[in-house]
């Protein structure tokens, strides 16, 4: 039995460990993801709303990218005050599969921004959707169909 629980604990230590870390690491920043660099066509992008954290302040940028005909991704950027990218991601329940023609987010909340609507048409189906998204912190996001 311990022959057995011992690798799964080594494993699991593993996956643990490769976990990123907090956002404060700033030197990780150009790891995150840049949908520039992926080679997917950027389609449109907005920017604007507010954040706030640990004395670091910004906007959001949401970016909406094509690597195929009816493929497209979003992602959210948190920029700082002077522009610079503090975080970078994916919003995974939507580019895991990405099957939808996406439209720019709208903002809820006012000028915060800090729920936004979007709306998007699968490409196959033909159906629409709607997805709100609340950013909760500096990289964080809940998703909700």
């Amino acid at each position: 039995m311990i022959k057995t629980i011992f690798p799964a604990l080594i494993m699991f230590s593993a996956c643990v460990a490769a976990e990123p870390k907090a956002t404060e690491d700033w030197n990780r920043r150009e790891a995150f993801i840049r949908p520039e660099t992926l080679g997917e066509e950027v389609l449109n992008s907005w920017q604007g709303g507010r954040w706030q954290e640990k004395g670091i302040d910004g906007s959001f940028r949401f970016i909406i990218t094509q690597f195929k005909a009816g493929q497209e991704k979003l992602y959210v950027q948190w920029l700082t005050s002077e522009g610079e990218i503090a975080y970078s991601i994916s919003v995974k329940e939507i580019n895991v599969l990405p099957e939808y023609d996406i439209e720019l987010p709208r903002c809820v909340d006012g000028d915060d921004c800090r729920e936004v609507i979007v709306n998007a048409k699968h490409y196959y189906e033909g159906l629409q959707r709607e997805f709100t998204i609340k950013l909760d912190g500096l990289g964080q996001y809940a998703f909700h169909m």
